[in-house]
């Protein structure tokens, strides 16, 4: 029985979506987005294996693994930790190397939280199929996108990173699908989590190593909110909407809720996804192609280059184009993947821009 608090109006949007999350088959989902699915999955397992061999295991992730708890889910590399632990340092190694997937109207990384909660939701589940594994990520992809889609506020604007509020939400609802999928639970989770919600630029502008760790908290939040939703505790009802909810404190208003559920089940956000072929802010990525074509069409010519000019839209500009010190001189590699300017020399001087280049170049 619910509590008085318990008892407020349920919002359509997500009642609706749980629904739908509920019903959601595998076998029944088109081929091509069956195949996105395990192609995101293979795109985040490469990014986070490669983050983890760069970054290795710092002193502050171990700091927390450490503490104590009970193992029951493994850190990429190792150790084994604390469910929410380990979702919080895959989390983290998924997307330091900013090589993790884009949704580019929703302006977030799909999987950057939801797969490392689903991924410490099955070990605590114990004896998940790979269908069931899907389904989960499959859902909570799709909420993680789909509120992106209906917000028109401009990240920059609002100073969020969607990767991490909206992450909250899809990380929630696939950890708790998997370990306990009865509504009550899953409204609750997703009232819990945005309790919880929480990522922003400063440290984006700043280039401090946080960034990468936002998608970590939100996975992690969302473990801890699917097992304290199981265990009894009520979330609020109306996350999105409410008088305090998402919309009015996040969003300034601008979350249209009706466009979270437009066409659900009759097409999928994660269709939409890109993956990465540079390891920098997806807005950095036209002027290394560009640089790149530029290089190769220069040849023997490219030392006679004394001053390069690159013209990027008023968004790319205020994320990766400020002529800052943290930009125009990168003192970390969170600057220097939010640097047009420390992309676009690097494309020309190496002709590549990778992981490599990073370690060479940056602390």
């Amino acid at each position: 029985m619910r509590s008085a608090a318990g008892a407020t109006a349920a919002e359509p949007a997500l009642d609706s979506f749980i629904e739908w999350s509920r019903e959601l088959r595998w076998d029944a989902l088109p081929g091509a987005t069956r195949s996105m699915v395990k192609r995101e999955l293979l795109d985040y397992l490469g990014a986070a294996l490669a983050g983890r061999a760069v970054a290795g295991m710092p002193a502050w992730l171990t700091a927390l693994t450490s503490t104590g708890g009970r193992p029951d889910a493994s850190v990429i590399g190792g150790p084994r930790a604390p469910a929410h632990l380990a979702a919080l340092c895959n989390g983290y190694f998924g997307h330091v190397l900013e090589y993790d997937d884009t949704h580019d109207e929703a302006v977030l990384h799909a999987g950057a939280a939801t797969i490392p909660a689903a991924l410490a939701a099955a070990q605590l589940h114990g004896s998940l199929d790979g269908r069931a594994f899907c389904e989960a990520v499959l859902a909570g992809i799709e909420l993680t996108c789909r509120l992106g889609v209906a917000t028109r506020l401009n990240l920059v604007e609002g100073g969020w990173i969607y990767t991490a509020l909206f992450g909250h939400f899809g990380a929630a609802l696939a950890a708790a699908r998997i370990l306990d999928h009865r509504p009550p639970v899953l409204r609750d989770a997703l009232g819990i989590a945005y309790c919880l919600a929480s990522g922003n630029h400063q440290s984006t502008r700043e280039g401090a190593p946080t960034k990468h760790l936002q998608p970590g908290f939100a996975a992690a939040n969302a473990v801890l909110a699917t097992l304290m939703a199981s265990a009894g505790l009520e979330g609020v009802r109306q996350p999105l909407t409410g008088e305090d909810g998402l919309s009015r404190v996040y969003l300034r208003g601008r979350l249209d809720d009706r466009r979270v559920c437009a066409g659900l089940g009759e097409r999928f956000e994660i269709d939409r996804l890109s993956f990465k072929p540079y390891p920098t802010c997806r807005l950095t990525h036209p002027a290394i192609s560009a640089a790149l074509r530029l290089r190769a069409e220069l040849g023997e010519d490219l030392g006679r280059v004394e001053r390069v000019e690159v013209s990027i839209g008023p968004q790319a500009h205020d994320v990766v184009g400020r002529a800052s010190p943290e930009r125009l001189v990168p003192a970390t590699r969170v600057a220097a993947q939010f640097s047009a300017q420390w992309a676009v020399a690097t494309a020309l001087v190496h002709g590549e821009v990778t992981p490599r280049q990073l370690i060479e170049e940056v602390p």
